[in-house]
């Protein structure tokens, strides 16, 4: 990969697609632009993409040698000038910084559109972005988890100062975390504003929606709300085929073949209030509520063909109709207080409620054996969670900094589902965990290096009053090191984590 006067482009997002532009797998450049994509039946199309430069997608038999991008230019009026362009920077190890204020960023549709610039990731419908490998992230906004996409939809790009990727995440974050991203908005001006937004889309079928949001500065504290609307639709067309083979001599051949159709609509009104106060030098407070109600419905069509030796055994057409209604209420409360120029403290805690309230109506017709089979089927599911995660820091100057803190979560839910009015299941669960991490990083000339360990312990209790109840308690230990070597020319890093789970 290269750019303007034939650079390597490094941490350029490489990605495998099918012919409908569906996601295969993906990958980043290496320092000198080099990539290694494998290739399967179904890739179709590779697309290249780094932000400030055009996208490029070409076949997969078109791939060049070597692919040169394009700066992106923005339109003004009659007029096509250079836009400002953003650049990734290595800031420490493991850690990518992109600034989105004061350049051509800031200018992007929504945040999974910004979101999406940051290598290793590709947008991924309601859950905003993915990783391209496959691997779990986290996000946060201004210091604060984010506990669903949602919270963080509407946010206009032009409010985002910064993005950072954090690719080796440590013992702060769970085992389970591959990468963080970390979204820094601008601070809030003084007086009153307000901001609204109405948009459109086209996927298979029109999307529209829209936000208002209002906020009030009169000195240091600030009050702000937001309510916003989304109408996601979609329809989608499916077709399979399986062959098979039996016997010694796999003489015996079946086909079964199978269309599917489904159309989606999901309505969602969100509302959300909150408070931010700076009360006295170096102390920051914050409290937030929000509340969102999907609605989905979701009917579909299946049609399958099953044939042995060539002579059709079944023909089935299936109807499903699924409505679903989500409530969820979530609460979120922080804190900072910088107690001494070196010596930080911060708080999390975070309040979360969810339901799923799922009926159905399925039908089966076999053409074939002119028969009929119908039942209905109700999911009903609760969820609750609340976490607090305190940490301490202190930084030592050029020594580095040392950060220690902790998590505490809770999680409790049940559900049951009623099959043609027979409970098949009816199930409660409870879980705990228990978590101390340190971590120590430390600027060594050239080098930034960091080391740490992180413990968890968990027990976790699920209740089916139709199966037998199970249990079970797990202790996680991982010690890690990383470092990052950084000069004009080149950048090196490695890292090392040692993972203990008991029982394994």
């Amino acid at each position: 990969m290269l750019g303007e006067n034939r650079q390597p482009v490094q941490l350029c997002n490489v990605l495998a697609l099918r012919a409908d532009s569906t996601l295969v797998g993906g990958v980043v450049t290496d320092a000198s632009g080099a990539f290694t994509l494998p290739i399967t039946d179904s890739t179709a199309l590779v697309r290249f993409a780094y932000v400030g430069y055009a996208e490029q997608t070409l076949p997969v038999a078109q791939v060049p040698g070597e692919v040169v991008l394009l700066p992106v230019s923005v339109e003004i009026g009659q007029a096509s000038v250079q836009g400002t362009r953003p650049q990734l920077r290595m800031v420490e190890a493991g850690l990518i910084e992109l600034p989105v204020k004061g350049t051509s960023l800031a200018a992007e549709a929504d945040i999974t559109d910004l979101l999406r610039q940051l290598p290793g990731f590709v947008a991924s419908g309601d859950e905003g972005v993915r990783m391209v490998n496959g691997g779990s992230h986290l996000i946060y906004l201004n210091g604060r988890k984010v506990q669903s996409f949602d919270e963080i939809r509407n946010l206009d790009p032009a409010n985002v100062k910064s993005l950072k990727l954090n690719t080796a995440p440590g013992a702060k974050y769970g085992s389970g975390t591959n990468a963080v991203i970390m979204i820094e908005t601008k601070a809030n001006l003084q007086g009153f504003s307000l901001y609204a937004r109405v948009y459109t889309r086209r996927r298979s079928v029109w999307n529209y929606g829209g936000n208002v949001s209002l906020s009030y500065t009169p000195g240091r504290v600030t009050y702000y709300g937001e309510l916003s609307y989304d109408d996601f639709r979609a329809k989608r067309e499916k077709t399979f085929r399986a062959d098979f083979t039996e016997g010694q001599d796999a003489v015996d051949k079946a086909r079964l073949e199978s269309t599917v159709n489904e159309h989606e609509t999901t309505r969602t009104p969100r509302v959300k209030v909150g408070i931010e106060a700076q009360p006295t030098q170096g102390l920051n407070l914050g409290a937030r509520y929000s509340a969102s109600y999907a609605q989905m419905k979701f009917p579909s069509h299946e049609h399958h063909i099953a044939n042995r030796n060539g002579a059709v055994i079944d023909n089935l057409d299936a109807e499903g109709n699924i409505r679903q209604t989500t409530p969820i209420h979530q609460v979120n409360a922080y804190g900072r207080y910088q107690i001494t120029e070196r010596l930080g403290a911060t708080l999390n805690a975070d309040f979360y409620l969810k339901g799923i309230d799922k009926p159905s109506d399925h039908k089966e017709i076999s053409n074939t054996l002119h028969t009929e089979y119908t039942y209905q089927q109700h999911n009903k599911a609760n969820y609750l969670l609340w976490q607090v995660t305190p940490s301490v820091d202190y930084s030592f100057g050029q020594r580095g900094q040392l950060e220690v803190g902790g998590e505490l979560y809770q999680i409790t839910g049940g559900g049951k589902v009623d099959r043609g009015g027979v409970t098949v299941m009816d199930y409660s669960n409870h879980e705990q965990q228990y978590a101390g991490f340190a971590t120590y990083a430390i600027p060594l000339g050239n080098w930034n290096a960091s080391v740490g360990a992180r413990y968890e312990y968990s027990s976790s209790q699920v209740d089916n009053w139709l199966t037998p109840s199970k249990s079970e308690n797990r202790h996680y230990a991982a010690p890690f090191f990383s470092a990052l070597y950084h000069s004009q020319s080149e950048i090196f890093s490695f890292g090392c984590n040692i993972i203990g789970v008991y029982p394994s």
